[in-house]
């Protein structure tokens, strides 16, 4: 089947709009604080970034961290640059779905932010993370939840039963690959601008990751802060509560 084109390129000023400086409403509230703590509880000197955006992680973490990130996207490099805390900004194009064009150094600490799943070529991409972390350092994979939060194949509905707010899944193990519009308001089809998410199970991440010589040591499970307002608040700030959207996976390199 034809590999298909992951970038984000073709919506780099609508993904710049959406995350700007802080990072959008989960970068700021859910992720990006249980990633810090998690580099910050770590001996970290050195971090390398798998799938950089536009830098979001770069302009988080302390700086005194030297920091490389990896980018596929040349338009969200240049928007990366623009916004950098540093005055030598490490941004670097590579497409972690192929192996490197470059030799790097072994990295203290790897952190891939909501990019994994959009990487087909996951396998390649967990042989790159094996490449750049050096033994007894850490990679931190933060993800939409592989089971709860599948494009097209999960959502919310009230069960007619008892009324409550459910979650369900559709399809789970079989490996997908879904068509995202990113512009959903636009009624011309050739204006519409595609992105590709890759849903691949978990069991899978961690046989790739021991593959590589990674072992999990951490799993956390995040749920959405927002509250919601009106008749139907109680149920789904309830189910909100219980049904995590993200994961967040940390695992250490022992070989």
């Amino acid at each position: 089947m034809k590999e298909r084109n992951s970038s984000w390129g073709n919506v780099a000023k609508w993904y710049d709009r959406k995350v700007k400086m802080k990072g959008h409403f989960f970068h700021e509230n859910s992720i990006l604080p249980r990633i810090t703590e998690l580099i910050s509880n770590l001996n970290v000197e050195t971090l390398v970034d798998l799938g950089s955006g536009q830098g979001i992680l770069e302009r988080t973490i302390n700086q005194n961290i030297r920091y490389v990130g990896l980018e596929i996207s040349p338009e969200l490099i240049t928007q990366a640059r623009k916004m950098s805390r540093s005055k030598s900004p490490q941004f670097v194009l590579e497409d972690l779905g192929k192996p490197l064009r470059k030799s790097y150094e072994k990295f203290d600490v790897a952190a891939s932010i909501l990019a994994l799943q959009n990487i087909e070529n996951y396998e390649v991409f967990f042989r790159n993370a094996s490449q750049l972390v050096k033994k007894g350092g850490h990679l931190i994979l933060a993800l939409n939840h592989p089971y709860y939060r599948i494009p097209r194949s999960s959502g919310w509905e009230i069960f007619p039963g008892n009324k409550k707010q459910v979650r369900w899944v559709s399809s789970y193990l079989k490996v997908q690959k879904i068509p995202i519009v990113m512009t959903p308001g636009e009624r011309s089809h050739s204006k519409k601008q595609i992105t590709w998410s890759f849903h691949v199970p978990l069991s899978i991440y961690i046989t790739q990751l021991t593959k590589n010589g990674f072992i999990v040591t951490e799993m956390q499970e995040v749920a959405s802060p927002k509250e919601s307002v009106g008749k139907n608040a109680k149920r789904e700030n309830i189910a909100r509560e219980e049904i995590p959207l993200f994961m967040i996976l940390v695992a250490k390199k022992v070989i």
